[in-house]
């Protein structure tokens, strides 16, 4: 504070930042609700640190013992011993393709330290830490050298009324050319297929390649590996047992054959984004006119954290059951330009924000869907800014028919990719067996 006397320096109030975790059932489709937090004299329920070595809520239980995680389904008692490992390999590839160094061993990471369990009425968390000792390089796997640590920090989350298993690993990679992936154990044994999510449906894949086995001989141009992608989940089931996992930005698995793992590939850490004569891939180099192209940042020197779930039931796959889980799970992100602007230069008050609303409802629901079977997977303004564009899938292989319920808008329409309209709608609609379609709400 500038005073008669000069500067001097005043202590301001400080200010704290809450983080609240509420259960609430009553929000419209499509739409919001308000609340109003209340300050009062006594504090509300926090998170409390505990000794117990469990986490669990009405439908999931994570156990810690003796270094290992089990998973249980509270309800039909299915527990899967082992839950968690992780497997670190070379990689000998580029940006492109994977490919084993020859001779390389899998290094298999087993063993857990427990840092801390914390318990609330509606969240509980386990805190867990794996480390191992890795080659740096290429070069130091080839003579057999560790000296790298690798800490893989990984944090449980149990919420009250949620059918998965929040899971979050944090890595500090300090190695090159390596592969990190962490195994689960699914409960499921011989497993003969997997599925994955991609546009509007799951896909069925094989966990064995047939052409494997001969593919050199069969002309392939590379190894028909089973690593697959996957949009949002990769479920294997026994008819009794369905796995899922659901993440956010892990596009690659595979189920490890003669196991009941599946492994998620968290992070692949190479320095060329074409290499020629891989063991997978002989010949050309992947990439801009076979050419190689140096790429240190791919190298991933740095801190990388990762989150998906983890569901289990009971009964065969359901993929409308599956779809439901992935999308309460999934964020809805709204995407921006993040800028740096000169504030000298570029005044924000000189832009002006329009306001043409004075004041809203408490409450509002733009539209509901009456078939829970139905999924959405576009809700955006339209290209002629005239109306709304809802796009609805159907992920079963039964058709599937629905109504679209509004007393916001008068006009449905059906309209093809392009947003031109084809024909009105006039009551129930429907989506044949994983297919889409595409409304305009005017």
């Amino acid at each position: 504070m500038v005073t008669a006397e000069g500067e001097r320096e005043s202590e301001i109030p400080g200010y704290y930042r809450t983080v609240l975790t509420l259960l609430v059932n009553e929000v419209p489709s499509m739409g919001y609700t308000a609340l109003i937090v209340q300050e009062k004299d006594e504090s509300m329920q926090q998170i409390e640190e505990t000794k117990e070595t469990i986490i669990q809520n009405s439908l999931l239980k994570l156990s810690f013992a003796h270094g290992k995680l089990a998973l249980e389904n509270v309800r039909t008692n299915e527990k899967m011993e082992n839950f968690i490992r992780f497997e670190n390999a070379a990689d000998a590839g580029d940006s492109y393709d994977f490919s084993p160094l020859p001779g390389d061993q899998p290094i298999y990471i087993h063993d857990a330290v427990l840092v801390s369990v914390k318990h609330g009425s509606i969240v509980q968390k386990m805190k867990v830490n794996y480390s191992a000792v890795l080659p740096k390089d290429l070069k130091a796997r080839k003579v057999g050298e560790h000296a790298a640590v690798l800490q893989v920090e990984t944090t449980f989350e149990l919420r009250e009324g949620e059918e998965f298993i929040r899971i979050r690993h944090e890595i500090d990679n300090r190695c090159k050319d390596h592969r990190v992936r962490v195994l689960l154990s699914t409960g499921v044994e011989n497993i003969k297929h997997s599925y994955a999510d991609q546009a509007f449906s799951l896909i069925k894949r094989p966990v064995v390649n047939r052409y494997l086995q001969n593919w050199r001989e069969e002309k392939f141009a590379e190894a028909p590996v089973p690593i697959y992608p996957l949009e949002n989940l990769v479920a294997v089931t026994d008819g009794q047992i369905t796995f899922a996992a659901i993440t956010k930005g892990i596009k690659e698995y595979e189920v490890l054959p003669g196991t009941n793992e599946i492994a998620l590939t968290l992070f692949r850490s190479v320095g060329l984004l074409g290499r020629d004569d891989l063991l997978w891939r002989p010949g050309r180099a992947s990439g801009i006119n076979n050419k190689v192209v140096y790429t240190p940042d791919a190298q991933l020197q740095k801190k990388l954290s990762f989150d998906y779930a983890v569901t289990l039931g009971n009964g065969p796959l359901d993929p409308a059951k599956l779809f439901a889980v992935t999308d309460s799970y999934c964020d809805h992100y709204a995407t921006y330009q993040n800028q740096s602007l000169n504030t000298f230069e570029e005044r924000l008050d000189r832009f002006e924000l329009p306001l043409p609303v004075d004041s809203l409802p408490a409450q509002h629901s733009l539209f509901e869907i009456d078939n829970e079977n139905v999924f959405m997977s576009v809700c955006k303004q339209s290209y002629e800014l005239d109306g709304v564009i809802v796009r609805l899938f159907n992920p079963t292989d039964v058709c599937q028919k629905f109504t679209v319920s509004t007393s916001v808008f008068s006009k449905q329409t059906m309209t093809n990719l392009y947003e031109a309209e084809e024909k009105s709608i006039y009551g129930p609609a429907a989506i044949e067996p994983f297919g889409y379609v595409t409304i305009k709400l005017t």
